[in-house]
């Protein structure tokens, strides 16, 4: 027996055991309510069976017909048996019944990604579990992979139901369709099989337990390996169970917009774009969108800082397939605390699109589409970024919530400090080494005694690496932008505050502050007061959400409003503008262009 590596052959390998043939890796179709384990080979054959049955009624015989998936045998051989011309991408793993027939269904150990050919197809078959960041990669390669009118049937695990906090890796349903929509797919028509799924699992889980013994001692895997994959399983059991998942089979169409009146209209003029990831291009590929929409000279240190340290996201278009890029969405991953809890936030930055495609803001346009395609990859209940923030201009604001894409958070504000006023206490000021695992330490402990007061806010994370990050590997640290002192009493070692201060035009920004909120109000005029006797600038400022004004001292202050509002994404089910309305903490340190 070849020895399982991954789910696909572990349950290839279980039903080989039980039934001694190489039986399918996919569900079954039951006819009868309460079915036996015997009962599963019948099943996936009827369920191969129905998939035949499509393909021959939407398209005639001999056409070429491509198969994606693990568990696709006995479909390919009852379409080569009506004439039809197969190729099956059984995976790097897979293995035919014998010789005649991978050669029959010209069975390749690739998958739908991998492999490389120009043949075109009228239809493609796709069986499997795929992760949602792969549904815009996946659904490029069948438009490519298509002829016009061709057909995309599939059958797969989505998310039926995220409308609580909990993360999965599935495509959610909503947003494949909407995706699939926007790549100039209709649905034609759709199944949901959950219960044969559901069926299926609940006969197949006694029967990797019953076998799993065995396998342990064929398999070169280590044991925890088995039960992490019966573990996927029983998740998959529990949720189909629950509705929090489904299993369908849908039948798709990939439209002609030159000919579809309709599909023209709700496409526009890119009907033919093409939406790639952060993999998708090189760097030096963004140079020109950039300087065209900011006018100002790309920098690739900053763009490395961003979107390779930072792990930075983004999703691009462009006009045609291989033509430049013509707009770019990204997104600075953060990790945060919500309401006290870990969770992951993206902030949106660098919304870029060429001046001349920047005819109208509708929902054709590739704001929209760029702007849409982001949010439901990366933001919402069950994705990776539990919540979207960013500090959009007054016009980009009031489009994006027209659009249905943003909702209003918080304002931006600036405050300006009038003058200092003497301290009860002398400040010692020392300049932050990141070299020093000391004060590495006592940073952790500051953000501690910062965090624990934030269990009804929202806030990044504050602690060593990031301030590291932030701002020791930020491009600007090397030409001396920003400025990290510790503050201490002159007789203690031991600081109880870190700020961080920036020239902007004749004042000093604070960027950030680290340190317990009680201590704000003294931190602020001890900052102040070091502005004032060093002759660092005319004024000290910070920028902030108006919901935190109340943590900072403000007699003697002016509060300028900076036309910035912060907003959530309202695109996916995920915290509501209500939710988060005034409890993020946010300074001028949260930009990523400051």
């Amino acid at each position: 027996m070849k020895p399982a590596s991954n789910l696909s052959d572990v349950i290839s390998a279980t039903l080989a055991a039980e039934f001694g043939t190489a039986v399918a890796a996919g569900i079954g179709m039951f006819e009868q309510d309460q079915p036996q384990a015997t009962d599963l080979p019948a099943a996936q054959a009827r369920f191969a069976h129905l998939l035949a049955g499509l393909v021959v009624a939407a398209h005639k015989q001999p056409a070429q017909i491509l198969l994606a998936g693990t568990a696709l045998e006995q479909l390919g051989k009852e379409l080569v048996s009506r004439g039809y011309v197969v190729t099956w991408l059984a995976g790097r793993n897979a293995q035919a019944e014998n010789a005649q027939v991978a050669a029959a269904l010209r069975m390749q150990a690739e998958t739908l990604l991998g492999v490389e050919t120009a043949a075109r197809f009228v239809c493609v078959v796709m069986m499997g579990t795929y992760r949602y960041l792969d549904q815009l990669p996946i659904l490029n390669r069948c438009r490519e992979l298509l002829v016009t009118g061709g057909t995309l049937l599939f059958a797969t695990e989505l998310l039926s139901d995220d409308s609580s906090i909990e993360y999965s890796s599935l495509a959610n349903c909503s947003s494949q369709q909407q995706l699939g929509a926007r790549l100039g797919f209709i649905r034609v028509n759709s199944w949901d099989l959950s219960s044969s799924a559901l069926q299926s699992v609940s006969l197949f889980l006694p029967l990797l337990e019953k076998h799993a013994v065995k396998f342990r001692a064929e398999s070169s895997l280590p044991a925890t390996a088995w039960a992490e994959q019966g573990a996927v399983l029983a998740t998959m059991q529990r949720e189909l169970a629950s509705g929090r998942r489904s299993y369908q089979l849908q039948q798709w169409c990939l439209q002609d917009a030159a000919t579809d009146a309709l599909l023209a209209e709700q496409l526009g003029e890119y009907a033919e774009a093409e939406y790639g990831d952060i993999n998708s291009f090189e760097v030096a590929e963004i140079r020109h969108l950039f300087e065209q929409s900011f006018e100002k000279v790309f920098d690739p240190a900053l763009w490395r800082w961003k979107y390779q340290l930072g792990d930075g996201k983004c999703v691009v278009a462009r006009i045609t397939r291989g033509s430049e890029i013509v707009a770019h969405y990204g997104g600075a991953p953060r990790q945060i605390l919500y309401f006290g809890k870990p969770a992951k936030a993206i902030q949106v930055c660098d919304v870029m699109v060429l001046p001349e495609k920047r005819r109208q803001y509708g929902k054709s346009s590739l704001f929209f589409k760029a702007a849409a395609t982001f949010l439901e990859r990366e933001i919402g209940n069950s994705v990776n970024h539990l919540l979207g923030f960013g500090f959009p201009n007054q016009s980009a604001m009031n489009i994006a919530t027209r659009l249905g894409l943003y909702a209003k958070t918080d304002d931006f504000v600036e405050v300006v400090f009038g003058p200092a006023h003497a301290s009860a206490q002398p400040v010692r000021f020392r300049d932050f080494d990141a070299g020093s695992a000391l004060q590495l330490q006592q940073l952790n402990q500051l953000w501690l005694e910062m965090a624990v007061d934030f269990a009804q806010g929202i806030i990044g994370l504050r602690d060593a690496p990031y301030i590291k990050y932030r701002y020791g590997e930020h491009p600007g640290a090397a030409r001396g932008q920003f400025r990290c002192l510790l503050l201490s009493a002159p007789d203690s070692g031991e600081p109880y505050a870190l700020i961080v201060l920036k020239q902007h035009g004749d004042s000093q920004l604070l960027m950030d502050m680290v340190c317990a909120t009680a201590r704000i109000p003294e931190v602020i005029n001890a900052a102040n007061q070091l502005v004032k006797d060093q002759q660092l600038g005319t004024s000290l400022r910070l920028w902030l959400t108006r919901g935190w004004l109340g943590a900072i001292p403000l007699a003697g202050a002016i509060v300028n409003e900076l036309n910035i509002e912060i907003p959530c994404s309202s695109w996916n089910p995920g915290p509501t503008a209500a939710e988060l309305c005034g409890k993020w903490w946010l300074t001028a340190g949260d930009m990523d262009f400051m």
